[in-house]
């Protein structure tokens, strides 16, 4: 059901890049403002329509390009961060991370309607930090708050829980049908060969946070994370059965993300905290080799590669990152905040949405 009344203000801004021979590009504020909340999660399923959520309870959506803004209302309301993710216009997914019973929705509709699943047991507490979704997969993931993990997969329309190896979850990500990885706390790493069913440890060797995980195959792999000012990259080329750490790989502070470049390639963010330690794009286009493209003394939160030659990044300070041919990341022009950006979601190569912390018109 969605809410026709007032819409709050808040904080997004809405990317139009208008490609030449030069790649200029440009950013716009969207205008009206959608949410009234810090949003924290974006999805842009076409070049018209996407979805954003902030850590009130609000959901909001637009299908013109940002041009106006409908607040959505989920069957129950609850205060607290959701999270979106769409495949399409009308069809996806949204997280409510309740303190006790967690829930996600469904709508096929773009949000006339919505399906309640239940996460877990009423009542039981559980801290949900992930919302994975693909073609024919919906994960989630979090901590119950005993120092364990819980996965709960979508199966036979309801999720199941899943028993999963001990550790706790920072990253889920769904390869294809068939194979899952999951990564976390002291150098978690696990598996999944049906689905997300069924789940093995992969023994990373290292005891420090890992905080995102990529394959670019069935056996070739990246996990990365750090602490403070020690960065870690691992690859395995067997599926897990062995993680190497990367010799060409460096960076000043942990890594903060990591996504696909191309057929085999992969982009890194290491996170840097804004004094010492230096905020650093790399990039690895052979899946051997990695060089530094950026460094930068403000914080890096998300990485999006939108097409082969195309790499954004968001971060403190309003920071905006861009790169047309993976080797020289710069600054995407003029800022148009000082706030921090928190996620971007790209649709094509020159429609994306990059969105931020709240500020007040």
């Amino acid at each position: 059901m969605r809410d026709h009344g007032l819409m709050r203000t808040g904080l997004i801004f809405a990317i139009i890049l208008f490609l030449s021979g030069n790649a200029v590009y440009g950013w716009e504020v969207a205008n009206p403002l959608p949410l009234a909340g810090n949003i924290i999660s974006v999805s842009a399923p076409s070049a018209d329509t996407c979805w954003v959520a902030d850590d009130y309870g609000g959901i909001s959506m637009t299908t013109d390009g940002g041009e106006s803004w409908t607040p959505v209302v989920l069957p129950e309301f609850l205060w607290g961060r959701h999270y979106v993710a769409f495949q399409s216009g009308l069809s996806g997914w949204v997280a409510e991370p309740r303190p006790w019973g967690a829930r996600c929705y469904s709508t096929t509709d773009g949000g006339e309607s919505w399906r309640t699943y239940q996460i877990g047991n009423e009542g039981e507490l559980f801290n949900l930090v992930c919302l994975a979704v693909d073609s024919a997969t919906v994960i989630v993931g979090g901590n119950p708050g005993d120092g364990s993990t819980a996965i709960y997969r979508l199966s036979q329309d309801r999720f199941l829980k899943v028993e999963l190896p001990q550790g706790s979850i920072n990253d889920i990500s769904i390869i294809n049908r068939r194979n899952v990885w999951a990564v976390g706390a002291q150098g978690y790493c696990a598996f999944s060969a049906d689905g997300g069913a069924n789940w093995q440890r992969s023994n990373t060797g290292v005891n420090i946070t890992l905080n995102s995980v990529v394959f670019t195959s069935n056996l070739v792999g990246w996990v990365g994370g750090g602490h403070f000012s020690t960065s870690l990259l691992l690859k395995t080329t067997n599926g897990g059965g062995n993680w190497s750490p990367v010799g060409t790989f460096y960076a000043s502070s942990a890594v903060a993300g990591l996504a696909r470049y191309g057929a085999s390639g992969l982009v890194a963010v290491s996170k840097g905290n804004g004094d010492d330690d230096i905020a650093s794009v790399l990039v690895c286009r052979d899946g051997t080799n990695w060089e530094s493209v950026s460094a930068i003394e403000l914080e890096i939160y998300a990485a999006v590669d939108a097409t082969n030659a195309e790499i954004w990044a968001v971060g403190q300070q309003g920071l905006l990152m861009h790169s047309t041919d993976g080797r020289n990341v710069a600054p995407a022009g003029s800022r148009l905040t000082t706030t921090k950006m928190t996620d971007i979601s790209f649709f094509s190569a020159t429609i994306g949405w990059a969105v931020g912390k709240a500020t007040q018109c």
